[in-house]
């Protein structure tokens, strides 16, 4: 078969699906995947100029990419979050960025011989790390709560920083050139803050005074951002990447004006962008370049992870009150991600057009780094953080919403096998009952801005919804769907949708998993709750089966969770899927346990 220009995509398009599906189930970035692969193609099938992509049609799309990209990661930078944040989050996200630029530019300058502005702008480049590698790494490694919480906004808030550190070095570099001046280089300033500005007051006006349908939006925030892009492009040169990301931080701060919509359209579109855009640029690296670094790269790759971080997160760490052992592991996980590969290849295809010295070895440098802190930190960090005793104790936590005695008493039951749980309400009557019985808590609504911001779910896996509310359950499945994954979601109230009038019942989109399946109902576990019924574990071996327990009461047991010998918790969804092959603690609720009648003494 001819591998045509349609032939091609569509199968860089399958091929990056797999690449984020294997990501997903190795619980690794899907990064690493994505540019091995494009290595591969790179070296089996050719570059994207010998399959049809010329570098002229692939600039625009990488740039185009690039600011789609900033905008979406400027999107998460809110200046109440930046003034909130204390000591160690904001040392990191301020000296601790001045020290790794310092550092990593002395870096490319003495151990690749970089010259001092290509140096510095690689310096800048690598100052960024990213949710898109940090999450994936968070959910493996399951760190505990205060090292989970740095290293998440850490992640968020350092990705719009470092990027528009890299293009205000960019422009300077292209500014100073020849042809250049101060003036030009002024110019490009001054136009990304005005156009920026000016693009998220307009947007900004629009989504708030609701000047277009719904539908519209997301397609026309694309075009806005796009077309602020190219207008200051054509203004001034490279004035486009700060445009964007000025105007995502602006909207991002703007008042009344609901993101939320806009932000999702734009992951799941930077989703497609970056496995097409890592699979072709990587395509694109030259591997005989890598190679002429020889040891140099492992060199700087070393000296990134054994001297940059850590000083990076020691000098921050100061006055923060940060362990010795917190400061080790923090010093240790910094992966670069997307940001980093896709600016440097950008830049990489400008500065060459510009006649910039070893231009070409900017990408294959930063793709050295991110290759190399992704691996150091998906295949060691878990290790560490064990060892230090870091990493939290089981992974298999659970978000409960709603607070009553249902809830409490699961709540308590999974806490005796420290497995960590959250339970979450707004009524503060029933959450400080919850609080007295030694049930961390949060008191508020969890699906607001400030649950977003301050509810920690770090060690949670699954949410659990037992309140007697259809509705407000179907909204909490919405929102917490794209960050726990619909499998890992489930209500009691999704029972009463087995039977009955279709009428009656919710769409199949909004239906959450049934929660102890469906002969399971929120009356039935408040009844027997109330009739003296417990919620209580029983070892199932091979000699004493859920049948023989159900026997011991009549059938009334209603099983809940299994636990395995290697700590895996389970929900019962369905009792067909309970496995009795190996030993493993079943919780459920059954009649209390008859207790012995007090022995009478002996007479003499």
């Amino acid at each position: 078969m001819e591998l045509t220009l349609p032939v091609l995509i569509a199968s860089l398009l399958t091929l990056g699906a797999a690449c984020q599906w294997v990501a997903w189930r190795t619980e690794l970035p899907a990064i690493l995947y994505l540019l091995l692969a494009g290595m591969a193609i790179g070296l089996t099938l050719g570059t994207p100029s010998e399959l049809g992509i010329s570098d002229a049609m692939l600039f625009p799309l990488v740039s185009l990419g690039v600011a789609i990209i900033l905008f979406e990661g400027s999107l998460t930078l809110k200046f109440e979050e930046l003034r909130g944040l204390k000591g160690i989050i904001r040392n990191l996200l301020t000296v601790g960025v001045l020290i790794t630029w310092a550092g990593m530019t002395l870096g490319a300058y003495a151990i690749l011989g970089f010259d001092w502005s290509l140096a510095l702008l690689f310096g800048a480049i690598v100052t960024v790390t990213g949710p898109t590698v940090i999450v994936p790494l968070l959910r493996s490694l399951q760190p505990s709560e205060r090292i989970g919480n740095i290293l998440r906004w850490e992640g968020i808030l350092i990705d719009p920083i470092g990027a528009l550190l890299a293009v205000l070095v960019y422009t300077a570099i292209v500014s100073g050139g020849p042809g250049h001046s101060i003036t030009e280089f002024g110019a490009a300033i001054g136009v990304g803050l005005v156009f920026g500005l000016a693009a998220a007051f307009a947007l900004g006006t629009i989504i708030r005074r609701h000047w277009a349908p719904e539908y519209l939006l997301n397609y026309l925030s694309l075009a806005a951002v796009l077309l602020a892009f190219a207008v200051s492009n054509a203004l001034a040169h490279e004035a486009g990447l700060l445009t964007v990301t000025v105007m995502g931080i602006a909207m991002a701060n703007m008042r009344d004006v609901n993101i939320r919509e806009i932000l999702d359209f734009k992951e799941h579109l930077t989703l497609v962008i970056i496995s097409l855009m890592f699979l072709l640029l990587a395509a694109r690296v030259d591997i005989s370049l890598l190679s002429s670094f020889g040891l140099s790269a492992l060199a700087l790759l070393a000296f990134a992870q054994l001297i940059v971080r850590p000083l990076s997160v020691a000098v921050s760490s100061i006055g923060a009150g940060m362990s010795w052992k917190e400061i080790l592991l923090l010093g240790w996980i910094a992966p670069r991600g997307i940001v980093a590969a896709a600016v440097s290849s950008l830049f990489a295809l400008e500065l060459a057009k510009s006649g910039v010295a070893d231009a070409q070895l900017l990408a294959p440098a930063v793709f050295v780094i991110i290759v190399g802190t992704v691996v150091l930190g998906s295949a060691t960090a878990k290790p560490l953080a064990a060892f230090l005793g870091l990493a939290h104790p089981n992974a298999q936590g659970a978000l409960i919403l709603g607070a009553n005695k249902v809830s409490m008493a699961i709540a308590s039951a999974l806490q005796s096998k420290d497995i960590p749980v959250m339970v979450a309400d707004r009524r503060y009557d029933v959450i400080r009952e919850a609080r007295m019985a030694g049930i961390p808590t949060y008191f508020g609504n969890p699906m607001s801005e400030h649950a977003d911001a301050h509810l920690e779910t770090t060690g949670l896996k699954r949410i659990l919804i037992l309140r007697q509310h259809p509705e407000r359950n179907a909204l909490a499945y919405t929102h917490f769907r794209p960050a726990f994954g619909a499998e890992n979601i489930y209500s009691l109230d999704s029972n009463t949708v087995k039977d009955g009038p279709s009428k009656h019942q919710l769409t199949l989109a909004l239906r959450a998993r049934a929660l102890f399946g469906f002969d399971c109902s929120w009356l039935q576990l408040s009844r027997g709750l109330a009739n003296g019924m417990e919620i209580r574990w029983t070892n199932i071996t091979e000699d004493f089966s859920v049948d023989d327990l159900r026997g011991r009461y009549d059938t009334e047991l209603i099983p809940l969770f299994t636990l395995s010998a290697d700590g895996e918790l389970n929900v019962v969804a369905d009792e067909a899927l309970i496995d009795e092959q190996t030993p493993f603690q079943l919780l459920s609720m059954a009649p209390a346990e008859p207790q012995s009648p007090p022995s009478k003494p002996s007479t003499p």
